[in-house]
């Protein structure tokens, strides 16, 4: 439900004030097929248990209310200078954790089984003909192994604060100005963390049982579900801030050419990106301590610029070259030019399980003075061809170590402080260009040929470097990330 109205208050104010109600209900199964982990038992629950509801006893928030508030003031008598703003407050559901699912749970739902074979072998494991082998017990609320999903009873509905303060000023009588602040602060957004890694590093965490197995004797919920290993966990307890700089300078179309150039600076702070794509972790690297991952989060392009214009070109008639009839004029008119990471670990050498370890930042990345001669963790030599910077080495690997070995371990190692953002890409450079030309048959139809060139000058787009820098080739660069010149020639009919 919503309520949105303008409000005239003098010929140089106007207000737009409005408000919002948004309800988003949690998923429940149709029949009730679903379990969610309680933190508090270390227990499952599911529908069907006293005081368990369809829902796993995740709650419908009933707070969400999103109030919208906005002006426009013309300080002064000429009309050529506006003042604008706003704030808003916005509500939605997020992109589905799908590991977070409720109905992965040992409710009987999902269930698989793997027939490994070993390569070496020449004999089937197994032949249709006698059919599948008897399945293995699966796991149930009683008896849970494996791994589990689980969802936070209380998570409170993601929402976002977006506000804006701008100001245009008319120039000329077709050029504008404009200058803008513009601000996000994402609040309560959605993150899928392991709450069964081991608290703290040590040797002892996944010591082998009698059989010589893995176990999971350092996770906090061992004393409860022996059995289970990672806890997938949607929580809504994270948020990001985003500061931004617009410089917008518009030709309108006069004169036979338009133009638009803008510029904008923003910073984005917080601790999950909004893609968690290369050069980033799914997960936290220890997800007790959720302060040390707010960093720099993707997108976060610092420098922006672009640049749009448009000529039409002074052939035809009422133009200043071959005006006359006949052919030629039919040929000439029409002509228009438009034109338009954090490192990480390859190892877990905490022994937590830790889905994003990260190591010791101990120098400059983008210092190559050694770069030849010490690599990572202080090897020798360096991973680097020479000493400066190329898509061969971005980054220096030797700015980064294995942390120390935590108090009274052998091999298991402390977390690594280097921080999310640590390091950024290459830049990017893109020109397109096109040409179009209009055939007119009458005043209704209308045949326009194109010819369009994506990446003009064929520059290439590079990609991110190797992040995983205790790995062969960090810092690297071995990918590109747009493709190389496209020419596209099309024919469109108007009529």
């Amino acid at each position: 439900a919503y309520l949105m109205d303008d409000f005239r208050i003098s010929p140089k104010l106007t207000l737009n004030l409005g408000l919002r109600y948004d309800i988003f209900t949690p998923m429940v199964e149709q029949h009730d097929r679903l379990a969610n982990f309680d933190f508090s038992t270390g227990r499952f629950v599911a529908p069907g248990m006293p005081g368990v509801s369809r829902s796993g006893n995740v709650i419908t928030n009933l707070h969400n209310l999103a109030p919208r508030f906005g002006f426009a003031y013309t300080p002064w008598n000429d009309n050529k200078t506006v003042l604008r703003g706003g704030f808003g407050i916005f509500y939605d559901l997020q992109a589905n954790q799908n590991d977070a699912e409720l109905a992965f749970d040992p409710t009987g739902l999902f269930g698989s089984q793997f027939i490994l074979v070993p390569s070496s072998s020449t004999t089937p494991a197994m032949r249709l003909s006698s059919g599948f082998p008897t399945p293995l017990p699966f796991p149930t609320l009683t008896q849970p192994s494996g791994r589990a999903s689980a969802f936070f009873f209380n998570n409170a509905t993601t929402y976002i604060e977006e506000w804006n303060l701008n100001l245009e000023r008319q120039l000329l009588k077709d050029t504008v100005l404009q200058f803008a602040y513009v601000g996000t602060h994402g609040v309560h957004l959605s993150y899928l963390r392991n709450l069964n890694q081991p608290v703290q590093p040590s040797d002892l965490n996944f010591q082998l049982d009698s059989n010589g197995l893995p176990t999971n004797f350092g996770r906090p919920y061992f004393g409860t579900v022996p059995d289970i290993a990672a806890i997938r966990t949607e929580g809504h307890d994270i948020s990001s801030i985003t500061h931004g700089l617009q410089v917008r300078f518009e030709k309108r179309f006069s004169a036979q050419w338009s133009m638009l150039n803008a510029y904008t600076w923003q910073h984005t702070i917080g601790q999950s990106a909004e893609n968690e794509t290369a050069g980033t972790s799914l997960e936290p690297q220890n997800t007790h301590d959720m302060r040390a991952e707010r960093g720099n989060v993707e997108p976060d392009y610092r420098h922006q610029f672009t640049s749009a214009w448009s000529y039409e070109l002074p052939f035809g008639p009422r133009q200043r070259f071959f005006a006359g009839e006949g052919p030629l004029h039919w040929l000439a008119e029409g002509w228009q030019l438009n034109g338009i990471i954090a490192p990480y670990l390859a190892t877990d050498t905490t022994n937590t399980g830790s889905g994003g370890p990260r190591p010791d930042i101990v120098g400059d990345p983008y210092n190559f003075s050694n770069a030849t001669t010490v690599g990572y963790n202080g090897s020798t030599p360096g991973g680097c061809p020479s000493n400066r910077q190329s898509i061969f080495c971005w980054f220096n690997p030797a700015a980064f170590a294995q942390p120390p070995l935590a108090s009274g371990e052998t091999s298991a190692t402390l977390f690594g402080d280097a921080r999310r953002g640590t390091l950024r890409g290459p830049a990017q450079y893109n020109v397109d260009f096109s040409v179009f030309k209009d055939f007119k048959f009458s005043e209704s139809k209308l045949v326009q040929f194109r010819a369009e060139f994506f990446n003009l000058f064929n520059t290439p787009q590079f990609g991110d470097p190797n992040f995983l820098v205790d790995t062969p080739g960090a810092g690297s660069i071995s990918s590109t990330v747009h493709s190389s010149r496209q020419i596209q020639l099309a024919l469109k009919l108007s009529f």
